[in-house]
């Protein structure tokens, strides 16, 4: 669902002519609106505590807990926001594509640091086959996409030049 929200900033930005910061910030609005309800009225079960409670229940009990937390919390979104005008800044200078596999390496080597430092281990049983399925699958995907996209600019650059794709001009 995020490449399509990629797409989607593509395409208000080039009708609209919003820069990143705009579509981040326009954006952003109705979206919060949107996951307000849910955030206050939706009951979960949480790790720490028997009952199940709602994201603002959590959001409280985590601010009486530690102010310093919740402050991390706070700036984390900022840091989100940053990123998001990031990757729409490149979704307006690059295909939807080359931004989708650049989102998608930057979160495989993210979870690759994670676990390799020891921050956060593996799940055990069967979710260790589902996140190693999953994690192959995403990999393998990447390197398809890069190889069937080289061969593409191959391709077309050996036909913009007037030469036979794998041949070689003396």
């Amino acid at each position: 669902a995020w490449w399509l929200e990629i797409v989607l900033t593509g395409l208000l930005s080039a009708q609209h002519e919003l820069n990143p910061a705009s579509n981040v910030l326009w954006m952003g609005v109705p979206a919060a609106c949107l996951l307000l309800v849910p955030a206050i009225t939706a009951r979960h079960p949480s790790t720490w505590s028997p009952d199940w409670m709602t994201d603002f229940e959590v959001a409280s009990v985590a601010a009486r807990w530690s102010y310093s937390c919740f402050g991390l919390a706070l700036l984390s979104g900022v840091i989100a926001t940053g990123y998001n005008i990031l990757l729409y800044t490149f979704s307006q200078q690059f295909s939807p594509t080359e931004v989708a596999v650049a989102a998608t390496t930057n979160k495989v080597l993210l979870l690759l640091v994670i676990v390799g430092s020891g921050f956060s281990s593996l799940p055990e049983g069967a979710r260790l086959f589902q996140f190693v399925f999953g994690f192959a699958i995403t990999v393998l995907s990447m390197l398809w996409i890069a190889w069937a996209t080289s061969r593409t600019v191959g391709k077309s650059a050996a036909l913009s030049s007037g030469t036979k794709t794998g041949s070689l001009k003396q």
